[in-house]
């Protein structure tokens, strides 16, 4: 336990109540590392933390990370400690002309490690985690608009029922204001209702067979299995809603 001149020796609470302090103050990594990793666990410092640092292994157990490593030994920390890959050019390049050079030792080379996971840390791994997030939103807005782009299944057929249904009420309401017309037109040329009565008996079933033929040709026949109109319209429609999704899924 830490104690100088002028205070007693601290007992083990309040050395753990120190360390606790001192990481909510940000005291360097080299100053945890002087301590058994079991006094860190106990003051309750954040697992993730430790990790983070190099401090601890997943299992809670001391890791074994030099005090002193070559850039390559570095790339392999960074890459293992924060989760994105990194190579030794990416250290070369931050040693020459972004800062990391601060933590080069100058008469060997060699970073320092804890002042170089320092520099790591606070320059480039959350540049690297607001990377990941910008990314992360921009896939999740080519999914939203993937998803917009398309039209459900079930939307689809209810809209075909839909447009069916009200074609085929428009036709029959266009027949019988031709059956009106003609009714109307033939009292006005002065037809008596006898000759008015058998013009539209023998009208009837003329509109009517041309009814049932529209209906064949544009909706189909069940019973004998001729496709409609409609139907090559559904089958064009899914065959172009395919293509669309194909270009426009995100490549995840």
């Amino acid at each position: 336990m830490q104690s100088d001149s002028n205070s007693e020796p601290q007992t083990h609470a309040e050395f753990l109540a120190s360390l606790r302090e001192s990481h909510q103050n940000g005291r360097p990594i080299s100053y945890f590392r002087q301590w058994p990793v079991e006094y860190l666990v106990e003051a309750g410092l954040p697992q993730d933390w430790l990790e983070k640092c190099g401090l601890v292994k997943t299992d809670g157990t001391a890791t074994d990370l030099p005090n002193q490593c070559s850039q390559r030994q570095f790339a392999e920390i960074v890459t293992k400690l924060f989760g994105k890959p990194v190579n030794q050019a990416a250290i070369s390049r931050a040693v020459r002309f972004e800062g990391l050079n601060l933590a080069v030792t100058p008469s060997n080379g060699r970073l320092k490690t804890d002042a170089a996971l320092r520099w790591w840390e606070a320059n480039k791994a959350g540049r690297q985690r607001i990377a990941r997030e910008r990314e992360q939103m921009e896939l999740d807005e080519s999914k939203r608009r993937f998803d917009k782009r398309w039209m459900l299944a079930d939307a689809f057929n209810f809209w075909i029922d839909g447009i069916t249904l009200a074609m085929r009420q428009a036709i029959l309401d266009a027949l019988k204001r031709a059956l009106d017309a003609t009714h109307t037109s033939a009292k006005e040329t002065g037809s008596d209702d006898a000759a008015t009565e058998k013009i539209m008996t023998a009208l009837r079933p003329k509109l009517d067979a041309s009814f049932a033929s529209w209906q064949v040709d544009f909706c189909g026949d069940e019973a004998t299995g001729k496709l409609g109109r409609l139907d090559e319209l559904d089958k064009n429609c899914w065959e172009l809603n395919e293509t669309k999704k194909s270009e426009l899924k995100p490549k995840i």
